[in-house]
């Protein structure tokens, strides 16, 4: 048996942290394809590009904004009938179960689809990415998630990346001038240990161990009592976003003060919902990504989001809703200019293609992101840049000078 890899542990861990947004799913949302389906308008008819979107749309790890940004992007572009045919969005519910994972990629590779498109994060994405990936089937617009198929695979083609999230987090905490930090990660095992290893070598301020979380906590007041006497000058988070709110509410309730100690958590944990609900007691606070944060109404790419979402009657709004909504729109124009649409000229074509969107940091998928990294340079990344805000009377305000790169140093006022 093969053991895993410092790689492999790594990328695994990010299956589970930082990024799962514990919700209900919605109504109607089911694994049958015709009620799972985005209609195609009814003026754009001819045979439809199929895609699929294989994730946790029921149970623990279920998620709404997803599905949300998709189904808005399709509704947008097949009402305009921008390729001239429609797109086909197939979901299918793994359930969590990698089982059912492996069945819905095996229905997916039946509908012939041209590629798997932005899902949420789930313990089993191996399971439907790499019966995908043996059959060619890109893997478009994902996190790069999945210990073996997302993080590495070669049909893997991420536009954001949780990994750069949380060293954009140490870079920030360095930024706003910590001297040491530590990390609260979901307790996923090894994983866990080789995240935290990879960044503190990365990080520019001191970390020590990381505090670790089971996955299934819900009161987390003696967490925060452990984090609170580690006495470091920044806490980064790398949570779920039910267990952040657990988290920041025990903290509130040891009446921790924000704008005395850095707390950094990524913008998909933290949605503006989530602040709204603290009111203004998480003030001071500070959030981090590669994509703009859905209440930035000056950015012109979440202010066209806003508009699609709202047009198609979609109430969940989060940053990976954009990352899927934006990933939609940019297949739209890497096909344009593809004279054959199948899944091999796809992969070719997005080997050399760039994505420059507002809403998004900037992504180049002809190069990785570090490559003279020994370690990051065999993850699909790339991207390398964030944007930092941070909670200022109960909204979430940008405080860095547009996107920052994270391995520059760069300013922040506290």
């Amino acid at each position: 048996m093969r053991r895993p890899t410092i790689l492999m542990m790594t990328v695994g861990a990010f299956a589970l942290v930082g990024s799962v947004v514990t919700q209900n799913a919605p109504g109607g949302t089911t694994t049958d394809e015709s009620q799972a389906t985005a209609a195609p308008a009814a003026n754009c008819t001819g045979e439809p590009i199929k895609l699929a979107s294989i994730t946790s749309t029921s149970g623990s790890f279920a998620s709404r904004d997803v599905p949300a940004g998709l189904r808005a992007a399709v509704e947008a572009v097949n009402e305009r009938c921008e390729l001239g045919r429609p797109f086909k969005l197939i979901f299918c519910d793994d359930h969590n179960d990698a089982n059912t994972a492996a069945d819905c990629a095996n229905k997916a590779v039946a509908a012939q689809v041209l590629a798997e498109v932005l899902t949420s994060f789930s313990t089993v994405l191996d399971a439907s990415q790499a019966i995908l990936t043996q059959n060619n089937i890109p893997l478009y617009a994902n996190a790069g998630f999945g210990a073996t198929q997302g993080g590495t695979s070669p049909l893997s083609f991420p536009i954001g990346s949780p990994i750069v999230e949380q060293l954009g987090s140490a870079s920030a905490a360095k930024a706003l001038g910590a001297k040491s930090s530590v990390l609260v990660l979901g307790d996923v095992g090894p994983g866990a240990a080789a995240l935290n290893d990879l960044v503190k070598g990365r990080a520019g301020v001191e970390v020590g161990d990381p505090v670790l979380v089971p996955m299934g906590a819900t009161d987390l007041s003696q967490v925060a009592a452990q984090v609170v006497s580690r006495n470091a000058d920044a806490i980064s988070l790398g949570i779920g976003a039910n267990q952040t709110e657990s988290f920041l509410k025990a903290l509130i309730d040891r009446g921790f003060d924000f704008d005395k100690k850095i707390v950094i958590a990524p913008n998909g944990t933290m949605p503006d919902a989530l602040i709204k609900k603290f009111d203004k007691k998480l003030d001071g606070a500070y959030l981090i990504g590669t994509t703009a944060r859905t209440g930035d109404t000056k950015n012109n790419g979440i202010t066209e989001y806003r508009k699609e979402m709202k047009a198609a009657r979609e109430k969940e709004l989060n940053t990976l809703g954009v990352e899927a909504w934006a990933g939609i729109h940019e297949l739209v124009d890497v096909l344009k200019s593809m004279p054959r649409v199948d899944s091999a000229s796809l992969v070719e074509k997005l080997k050399t293609s760039k994505v420059n969107r507002p809403e998004l940091a900037p992504v180049d998928w002809t190069t990785p992101a570090f490559p003279d990294d020994p370690i990051l340079k065999n993850f699909r990344l790339f991207v390398r840049d964030i944007k930092v805000y941070k909670v200022v009377n109960g909204k979430a305000k940008l405080i860095s000078p547009g996107y920052v790169d994270t391995t520059t140093d760069f300013g922040l006022e506290r």
